[in-house]
């Protein structure tokens, strides 16, 4: 096994919370490894390639041309028998190996090194620093941090070898399948399709997020259920009567199935010199995963300024990611536990009784998910009462 340098801080996964990590800690001054396991950071299919401009404000980043493939007016939400809420909402399609490629030159450029093809394979917990062990053309390198960050995506190693439960509801992770398409023709070529419901995607959610050409990316994700993502996603694809009709030409140029963590909640994330972040740590969703990982390697980075990696130090990271952050998982993870409760015919009920209100205009007027949410079941109560009886849903 050949000893390499010692670093300040090692990431572990280039994925956009460890990126932004490593960006982070390498502004403040940290000398700072990011190895990811992949030949190219951003290659390979991803499940999460499409997102908001008002999600992504959070980030405080400017969006990037060079890695936006189609811009979105807003998002359609349909119920199983097509009722229709339309939210204008600017979202953009993004080409996630651009993507990644851009945000690894930012931190780069930092001082940030990176190294591909390293897989992490053992981790030594030591008194001041870890010995973190990767295999890397068929040979064994050994590297030295003081801190070691876990971006390594929900079935984190880092968090496994460090004893962490980075997830609180492990068994809430959705089971996802998404295809790369072509030849897709939507009707809304410019709307995001969120199709939901027991007979669709028990649990949460069947997308179509169109990329422009004819492209798109199509999926579904399941939760709770013993029947596989695939049998949903072949359905929608294939029978369902509202979007079937999309796909009679079109062709699957890539698929990728694996796990979202979007309901499993944040656990234990950190313990001394050692901090998780991203979906190893159920923080779910592009623009939270990337404000998550600034948030890490900031308190990373002053860590190590102040010569002290301990538990109750790093646990700055946890502190500021809830004040941020943490309602808006809280507000997420009940909507989830309500949708897999309501039976079809009571989403086409409700969606029905919103399909003709300006919902735009209702959720511009709150800042926060749970203050949306309320305000929107308010207004659907106010159009038809007789939805009161769903609040049993609630409880």
């Amino acid at each position: 096994m050949v000893d390499q340098m010692s670093y300040d801080i090692i990431v572990v996964g280039a994925s956009p919370a460890g990126l932004m990590a490593a960006w982070k800690a390498s502004q403040a001054g940290a000398s700072v490894l990011l190895l990811d396991k992949k030949e190219q950071i951003g290659s390979g299919p991803h499940p999460a390639d499409t997102t908001f401009e008002g999600m992504f404000k959070i980030t405080g980043l400017d969006i990037q041309k060079e890695y936006v493939i189609h811009r979105l007016k807003g998002m359609h939400i349909l119920s199983p028998s097509g009722f229709r809420i339309v939210i204008n909402n600017p979202g953009f399609a993004i080409d996630r190996a651009v993507f990644d490629e851009y945000y690894a030159g930012i931190a780069q450029d930092a001082g940030t090194e990176i190294k591909t093809s390293s897989r992490a394979i053992d981790l030594k917990i030591g008194d001041k620093t870890h010995d973190l062990i990767t295999r890397e053309n068929n040979e064994k390198i050994s590297y030295k941090a003081k801190i070691v960050i876990g971006a390594d995506g929900i079935e984190s190693s880092i968090a496994h070898w460090a004893g962490l439960k980075s997830m609180r509801h492990p068994e809430e992770m959705a089971s996802a399948v998404q295809a790369e398409m072509t030849g897709v023709e939507t009707e809304y070529p410019d709307y995001f399709q969120y199709h939901i419901g027991q007979s669709v995607a028990p649990g949460w959610k069947a997308t179509i997020s169109p990329k422009g050409d004819s492209k798109a990316s199509v999926a579904a994700f399941v939760r709770n259920n013993p029947r596989p993502a695939m049998e949903y996603f072949n359905q929608f694809v294939y029978k369902n009567v509202l979007v079937s009709k999309f796909f009679k030409k079109a062709k699957i140029l890539d698929l990728f199935e694996g796990g979202d963590p979007i309901a499993t909640m944040p656990g234990d994330l950190v313990k001394k010199g050692i901090m998780i972040v991203g979906g190893s740590a159920g923080q779910a969703g592009i623009p939270y995963g990337m404000l998550a990982g600034m948030i890490c390697g900031d308190v990373a980075a002053k860590a190590i300024e102040a010569d002290d990696v301990s538990k109750s130090n790093l646990y700055r990271y946890v502190s500021m990611w809830r004040k941020e952050l943490l309602s808006e998982y809280k507000a997420g993870y009940r909507a989830l536990k309500v949708l897999e409760r309501i039976p079809d015919r009571d989403i086409d009920k409700m969606v029905k009784s919103l399909q003709d209100v300006d919902v735009t205009r209702e959720l511009s007027r709150h800042s926060t998910t749970f203050m949306k949410g309320l305000s929107i079941v308010s207004l659907a109560l106010r159009k038809d009462p007789k939805l009161l009886r769903f609040v049993k849903y609630l409880i």
